[in-house]
């Protein structure tokens, strides 16, 4: 007979829930006083942005994030992470690319 352990409980429960739907009603306004598109939060949660993912997760058969986790996300996309590759310049030379 095996014994179970207990499961660690999951990174957002201890956190406040949002479906990436409602996001953008709770982010601040662009330029001009626009809402920042739900496609553009997606794309965060996807294919990321400048190499930072939104992490995700399903509830109700919906993609959800937390508050804290978006406030993690900006922190990431804030603190900078280098938009360039590590191909050197001279590479870069060769391939005639700078």
């Amino acid at each position: 007979m095996t014994q179970r352990t207990a499961t660690p409980p999951a990174w957002w429960s201890n956190e406040q829930q949002i479906y990436l739907n409602d996001l953008p009603d709770h982010l601040p306004r662009r330029r001009g006083g626009r809402k920042t598109h739900v496609a553009s939060v997606y794309r965060w949660a996807k294919p990321g942005l400048r190499g930072v993912c939104l992490r995700t997760f399903m509830a109700g058969g919906q993609l959800a994030t937390t508050r804290e986790e978006v406030d993690r996300f900006f922190a990431k996309l804030t603190a900078g992470t280098p938009t360039r590759s590590n191909t050197s310049d001279e590479e870069l030379r060769q391939r005639r690319l700078l």
